[in-house]
């Protein structure tokens, strides 16, 4: 793997003939960059940054993992996934590729995503190391077709002492079992060479090399195939004890006991390196399945803050926290079973947040613990931070765990979003409601009002006027006009009241022993002007008890039922009463012989300002079964609405004989 980059910069290339034509150029500039653990990765990728800003262009960060590289696979983690976060942070899309050919695939990659420029680190190799392999920039050059290549300088003493800093210690133990083999197999052949000869005793050196291939890795089983030729020569082959052969023929046969043995462990290293990027892939993909499943059932921020918690935690076997902000603080909003996270913890994880917020390149901080804090981060703001304790310090190291993080942390934060955004839409479908409420109550308001004001009016300026004075019998009609339209005014406003008073929890009820019989009585009184000649038919049971109740509030639900029967139904047309006990219930039920109402509207009559279309010329507000339902309720009653075959609709309230309310 290498760092590069692409970027625009002031050395340019001369252009040159290539072998390689990959196509027409793609209009506009894209760049990308190639990241490893080189320490100059993060120079490369700034400078793109600036670049890319500057150009108003596009631009993507590529990880290469290399299937013959095993030092390049294993060192450097933490570097490279800095390197890969500082470039998310900073807008670059982010991809990784496996390859067995670093130069190829950065190649195939820029064409096959029409990047037009790329910017490579300078080489520092000595001179006469060219000759053995050439760099990678000249390979890069040699296939780059079309696209533009730039180098840029890098620092050789930091080159040295950032080399020294990730050389690792030799794997002594692989060694020590390779050269343990090597001794077990001489000593096997030297129990035997009388009865088998030296050629058939080879398998069994090759043998020990395959062993050491298989378990080793590839160093342990080259070194294993070198002690194994000598082992062969000095102590099977004749003249023993000694490095000479008697026969030349032996050289092909040490020959190729080293070359088979350097074959199957190469073969079998790049197996098992493959083998444990596909598990590990594997594995972080399980578990991103399984939060990602969890986070789609999440309902709301603490739903995901539970699936966050308990699905990394499981994954990682880790303690894991999450902080949220809350006003103008942090806060902890979930945390593991059996995890502490005091004040320290605290402080970190607001020093994560409010850094993240100001720092273009803070990705995570660690607080001098095993602890990790991450930022939930969208293109919208920080979300908050993902606390995480490692059990093992030494995954804080690992690059495929670090990754695994980021994955976790990036999920979250989306989820967060969606909440967040969530809770906007439903917020502003609140206030489109209150919005609609509000125009449905100015309108009813503007029309039920300014009807009997201009009745009123007009009967009052035909009084006052002393030219058009009518006579005796005209002036108690225009008063007696004016008196309805006055009390129909009044019930209005007391509609709105009584409405008001149900919507604000402010209806105090004052229940006393009441009888059916009164309350019937009390309803129809202050109707008999309206009622005229309209029948009204009551059936009351005999044995209906005393209900507690109160006695003013329930009498204007059955005002307002019989009201909205007679606007409903034709004046020939009767209305009727009815009253039954069922268990601890009584029923009480308003009939009228009207149209009925349509059976997908009866659910929606109790709503406020809502009115039924037919008939024509039915007027209201739409509150009146809208204050019964409230009052009911208040009783801890019911109230729902029924139509009768035939033609009509039926109105029941059942309110309980001994429950308070």
């Amino acid at each position: 793997m290498v760092a590069m980059t692409e970027c625009i910069a002031k050395d340019d290339i001369q252009e040159t003939e290539f072998p390689v034509s990959y196509g027409p150029i793609p209009f506009g500039e894209r760049l990308m960059v190639c990241v490893s653990g080189s320490p100059f990765s993060d120079k490369l990728i700034r400078t793109t940054h600036h670049l890319a800003k500057g150009m108003n262009s596009p631009w993507m960060v590529v990880y290469i993992e290399t299937t013959a590289g095993g030092r390049h696979l294993q060192e450097n983690r933490e570097r490279v996934w800095n390197n890969l976060r500082l470039a998310e942070t900073l807008g670059a899309q982010i991809e990784t590729v496996t390859a067995a050919s670093v130069a190829e695939a950065i190649v195939d990659f820029a064409v096959s995503h029409k990047v037009t420029k790329i910017v490579v680190g300078k080489p520092k190799k000595p001179r006469w190391l060219e000759f053995l392999r050439p760099p990678l920039v000249d390979r890069i050059i040699y296939l780059s077709g079309y696209i533009d290549v730039y180098v840029v300088s890098i620092d050789q003493v930091e080159t040295k002492r950032e080399r020294n800093f990730f050389r690792k210690t030799p794997p002594w133990a692989g060694y020590a079992t390779g050269v343990a083999l090597v001794t077990a197999a001489t000593l096997i052949s030297k129990l035997v060479h009388n009865h088998i000869a030296p050629t058939n005793l080879v398998m069994i050196y090759l043998l020990v090399v395959v062993l050491a291939a298989v378990r080793l890795g590839r160093r342990a089983a080259i070194l294993t195939a070198t002690f194994s030729v000598l082992a062969f020569d000095f102590f099977i082959v004749p003249p023993h004890l000694t490095l000479a052969v008697s026969d030349s023929e032996y050289l092909i046969t040490f020959l190729a006991l080293f070359m088979v043995g350097v074959v199957i462990s190469s073969l079998v290293a790049t197996a098992n390196e493959r083998a444990d990027a596909v598990r590990q892939r594997e594995v972080q993909t399980s578990a991103l399945y399984r939060l990602s499943r969890s986070l789609a059932a999440a309902v709301d921020v603490d739903s995901i803050v539970e699936a966050v918690v308990n699905n990394v935690g499981e994954s990682l076997k880790a303690e894991v926290a999450v902080f949220l902000p809350d006003e103008n603080r942090l806060k902890l909003h979930g945390v593991s079973h059996d995890s502490r996270w005091g004040d320290k913890e605290q402080i970190a994880a607001e020093s994560a947040f409010y850094s993240t917020r100001t720092e273009e390149g803070e990705v995570m901080i660690p607080d001098g613990s095993n602890h990790l804090y991450l930022p939930l981060q969208t293109k919208g703001a920080v979300r908050g931070i993902l606390g995480i304790k490692l059990n093992v310090e030494e995954e804080h190291q690992n690059q495929q765990v670090r990754r695994l993080l980021d994955a976790f942390a990036a999920q979250t934060a989306m989820a967060l979003e969606r909440a967040h955004l969530a809770r906007q839409a439903e917020h502003a479908q609140i206030l489109q409601a209150r919005e609609k409420l509000e125009r449905a109550l100015l309108n009813s308001v503007s029309h039920d009002l300014r009807t009997p004001l201009v009745s009123i009016t007009g009967a009052l300026s035909t009084l006052r006027n002393e030219g058009c004075a009518p006579h005796e019998k005209g002036r108690l009609e225009l008063v007696d006009a004016a008196w309805e339209e006055a009390e129909r005014l009044n019930r209005f406003v007391g509609n709105l009241l009584d409405m008001t008073r149900v919507e604000a929890g402010e209806l105090k009820l004052k229940k006393e022993p009441c009888d059916i019989q009164d309350l019937v009585g009390c309803a129809l009184a202050p109707l008999d002007a309206r009622l005229q000649d309209r029948e009204v038919l009551i059936d009351l049971s005999d044995d209906l008890p005393l209900v507690q109740m109160d006695m003013v509030f329930m009498t204007q639900v059955l005002v307002n039922l019989l009201e909205n029967g007679m606007k409903y139904s034709t004046p020939r047309t009767p209305l009727a009463i009815w009253a039954k006990t069922d268990d601890d219930l009584i029923i009480l039920a308003v009939e009228d012989r009207g149209p009925g109402v349509p059976e997908k509207e009866l659910v929606k009559i109790f709503d406020k300002f809502y009115r039924v279309p037919v008939p024509e010329g039915a007027g209201g507000t739409g509150l009146g079964l809208s204050i019964c339902k409230g009052i009911v309720e208040a009783h801890g009653g019911t109230i729902r609405a029924e139509n009768i075959e035939g033609g009509g609709l039926r109105v029941l309230v059942a309110i309980p004989l001994n429950k308070e309310a």
